[in-house]
C-alpha cells in the first residue's frame, strides 16, 4: 500500500507502508539556454538535443527508460527527481561576456566564484518555481557542469532555490565522453550539498562526487547528508523547512 502528498513547499513525499521506505520527490525545470544571434543556430540545436536526453535522463521508476535514469544513483538517499517541464530562454553575448558563446566561471565553491551563475539563474529562472532549476548552455568554461546548492534566509526559508547548469557539447557533443547520467548526477550532488570527496580519493573508487565523477557510488555519508538536504526542500514536516537538516554526520 503506498500514498502521497503533494506539499505547497516543494515535491512529493511516498511512503511504502510495507518496508518503511520514504522516497522524496523533487520537481525539476529544464531551461533551453538559446543564443539569439543567428550565427549561432548550430549550437542552438545542440541545446535542444541535450535538452530531449535530460528529460530522458529523468526517468522515474515506473518509465520505461528508469534504466538510464540519474533516479537510479539518488534512490539509495531516498530521493527522485521529475520532469516538471522545459522553458525555452533566449540570450544575447553580453550575458555571456563572450563572442563564441562560452559561458565563463570555473564555478569553485566561493560566493565570488558563483556569483555570475547565480546572476543568471536570477535573470532567467522562474522565481516561483522552488525544485531543482535546470539550466542547459552551449559550452561552459568550468567544463560539464556546475551545481548550486539551495540558499536558505535567517528564518530558515528559500532565499534563491538550488540549480544546476550543464553544457550540451558534453552531454551530446563532442566532449561526450562518459554516461550523460553520471554527469548530471554529479552535478545534483552539488545541488543536495555535497562536496567533492577528499584529493586521497582516486577515481578507481568510483565515486559519484569525485570531480571526473568515474561511477555511481555513493558513501554512507553522502546517503544522509543529500537525503537530509532533501528532506529540507521538501518540508517533510508540517510543509516547512527544518533546520535541523543542517546538523550533518562527515562523510566516511
Amino acid at each position: 500500500m503506498t500514498y502521497s502528498t503533494t506539499l505547497k513547499t516543494l515535491g512529493e513525499i511516498e511512503t511504502d507502508a510495507a518496508q518503511g521506505l520514504v522516497t522524496r520527490t523533487i520537481p525539476s525545470l529544464i531551461y533551453l539556454m538559446l543564443h539569439k544571434e543567428s550565427e549561432f543556430r548550430a549550437h542552438n540545436q545542440l541545446v535542444g538535443r541535450a535538452g530531449a536526453l535530460l528529460s530522458r535522463l529523468l526517468a522515474r521508476e515506473r518509465d520505461h527508460l528508469y534504466s538510464e535514469s540519474v533516479n537510479t544513483i539518488w534512490r539509495a538517499a531516498g530521493i527522485e527527481f521529475s520532469l516538471a517541464g522545459r522553458d525555452v530562454r533566449y540570450y544575447s553575448s553580453e550575458d555571456v561576456r563572450s563572442r563564441h558563446n562560452i559561458l565563463p566561471g570555473d564555478c569553485r565553491p566561493t560566493k565570488a566564484r558563483l556569483a555570475p551563475f547565480r546572476a543568471l539563474q536570477e535573470k532567467f529562472g522562474r522565481r516561483d518555481f522552488y525544485g531543482l532549476h535546470t539550466f542547459i548552455w552551449w559550452n561552459l568554461e568550468a567544463g560539464g557542469g556546475c551545481g548550486l546548492s539551495t540558499r536558505y534566509g535567517t528564518s530558515g526559508g528559500v532565499s534563491q532555490p538550488g540549480a544546476i547548469f550543464l553544457e550540451a557539447v558534453a552531454l551530446v557533443g563532442r566532449l561526450a565522453d562518459r554516461p550523460p547520467h553520471l554527469l548530471v548526477a554529479h552535478e545534483i550532488g552539488h545541488f543536495l550539498g555535497l562536496p567533492h570527496p577528499d584529493e586521497s580519493v582516486g577515481t578507481d573508487s568510483k565515486r559519484l562526487m569525485h570531480p571526473s565523477y568515474p561511477g555511481p557510488v555513493l558513501t554512507r555519508g553522502e546517503v544522509v547528508r543529500a537525503g537530509a538536504e532533501a528532506h529540507r526542500l521538501t518540508g517533510f514536516r508540517n510543509g516547512t523547512p527544518k533546520e535541523e537538516a543542517r546538523c550533518l554526520p562527515k562523510d566516511r
